[in-house]
């Protein structure tokens, strides 16, 4: 899984996109991004995603709850 913080994938072309997802950590510690992340690629490959663009964290209620992770899975190729 590809994954950016851009609305790009260098030397990649969107061929196809399939629409918003969102996960939450489902550890609270220091790996919460690791966890959220995880979650948010499982979420994409389920829906035939092979990248993720746009990711984004955010906490809710700062030190409380889980971090959310967005994006939006797509399908890419090589240029």
């Amino acid at each position: 899984m590809i994954v950016s913080t851009t609305n790009t994938i260098e030397g990649m072309r969107i061929i196809k996109t399939i629409g918003a997802v969102e996960a939450k950590s489902t550890s609270f510690s220091l790996d919460e991004i690791t966890s959220a992340r995880k979650n948010l690629e499982k979420k994409a490959e389920r829906l035939g995603a092979n990248a993720i663009i746009n990711l984004q964290y955010k906490k809710p209620t700062p030190l409380l709850g889980a971090l959310h992770a967005y994006g939006t899975a797509v399908i890419v190729e090589e240029k």
